[in-house]
């Protein structure tokens, strides 16, 4: 969803290479900084609209990913 939004020219984003091969030969994505590539192993972000991180479906999906994350960590 990231990807589309730079795609429709909503900002820039960070996007997995293997995800994002297509668009960038394409030339729907471009790449600014080619001498630049982060390593990543596993890692996800929970994003939402600024305000609502107290609703309660967003504040029962963050305790659930929380909890899930601990249960990994043991």
């Amino acid at each position: 969803m990231v990807a589309e939004a730079a795609i429709r020219g909503e900002g820039v984003a960070l996007g997995r290479s293997v995800l994002i091969a297509d668009d960038i030969a394409a030339g729907r994505l471009v790449v600014p900084f080619p001498q630049y590539k982060l390593k990543a192993e596993r890692g996800y972000d929970l994003v939402y609209r600024t305000g609502s991180q107290d609703t309660p479906k967003v504040r029962a999906l963050r305790e659930w990913l929380s909890e899930e994350m601990r249960m990994l960590e043991e």
